[in-house]
Formats: structure tokens, sequence, C-alpha cells
């Protein structure tokens, strides 16, 4: 597998006291949560990339959730891990017209992020 094969992203958005989020990644197998109606449940997702945004679409059952992430800075490169990018985040539901604002995220690695790791832990936290 080709260097960039290996590479890792998480992306994700949410508002802990709306209940509500998502959370996207490709590390090892791909995969997705929707946390709504207090739970938080499997999904799928899209990601498109593109200048200083990229568009997050995930979905869960009959529900689809796209959020628009915006970077609120230059990406930050941590010492041994990824370069993040902080986000706003403008978050609504696939045929509905409400849309709300919250913290995002984007982390990509450049290598495998699991390579060697015996645990993989990955946190974004607004400041």
């Amino acid at each position: 597998m080709s260097e960039a094969g290996r590479a890792g992203l998480v992306s994700g958005f949410g508002d802990a006291a709306a209940g509500f989020g998502g959370l996207a990644w490709e590390i090892g197998e791909p995969g997705a949560l929707l946390l709504s109606r207090g739970q938080a449940r499997p999904a799928t997702f899209a990601i498109e990339q593109g200048g200083d945004a990229a568009t997050l679409a995930i979905s869960a059952g009959d529900d689809t959730v796209e959020a628009t992430l915006i970077a609120r800075s230059a990406e930050l490169a941590l010492t041994d891990g990824p370069t993040v990018t902080p986000c706003s985040a403008e978050v609504r539901s696939v045929g509905g017209n409400q849309t709300f604002r919250c913290f995002g995220g984007i982390a990509r690695w450049s290598g495998d992020p699991l390579e060697g790791a015996a645990v993989f832990r990955q946190l974004m936290v607004e400041a």
C-alpha cells in the first residue's frame, strides 16, 4: 500500500449541549457515528475537501446530515501526530431547512496512525 493509501483522517463536529454531532474516520476501516435523538448510531460518510472548506455528509438509516467545515485558523502540525484544522461547522439535515453552527475539526496524518500503536486516541476540544 502506498503512503497516501495509509494516511489517516478524522473529521467531526458537534454541540454537546444540543446532543448532536457526527464523527467520521479513515483509519484502518472507514467508519462514522451520528449522534442525534439521544443515541450514537453507526453511520457511513462522504467527505469533499477543497480550499479552506470541507463538506462532510454522515448518514445513519434515513437520516443524513451535512456539515460544511470552514477553517478557523491555520493548520496546526502536532509533533509526532496529525495536522489539525480547527473549524466552524454549519450543520443541516439533508432535505431540512434548519441549520446550526458549532465547533468542528479535521485531523490528517501523513502516514498510518495505527502503525506500531497499541492504543489509538483522537480528541478535538474547542479552546
